[in-house]
């Protein structure tokens, strides 16, 4: 099923393989940045995330403590959450940390988007 951004760029979603290779930079800076970003604001934190699921306790966790110090139990909720919000930029297919939330809003990674710009 392809996805479309506001600006008609079609994005894909994470898959699995792409969500294991992340888990690797999960204690990164760039992923607790965007966590922390996404959070903050209560307009994303609201788009992004069911209260039900007890993800607001997860995430404080993770900023304050970082991803190694959850519970296998919660690194499955933090995994699972990045899986369903994350997406590849939809030219070059890759993802970055830094350009999370502007592939969200742009549907493309900020390299792509600039070399857009220019043609």
């Amino acid at each position: 099923m392809e996805n479309h951004t506001t600006h008609g760029y079609a994005f894909g979603p994470m898959h699995e393989a792409d969500i294991s290779e992340l888990e690797i930079s999960f204690g990164a800076e760039a992923c607790k940045d965007f966590v922390i970003e996404i959070t903050s604001d209560r307009s994303w934190y609201d788009a992004y995330f069911d209260p039900q699921n007890h993800i607001s306790e997860v995430l404080d966790a993770f900023i304050t403590n970082g991803y190694d110090s959850l519970s296998d139990e919660q690194k499955a909720m933090f995994k699972k959450e990045m899986k369903e919000h994350l997406l590849k930029c939809g030219w070059c297919e890759s993802f970055n940390w830094s350009d999370a939330m502007f592939i969200i809003e742009n549907g493309l990674c900020s390299y792509c988007y600039q070399k857009r710009e220019m043609e």
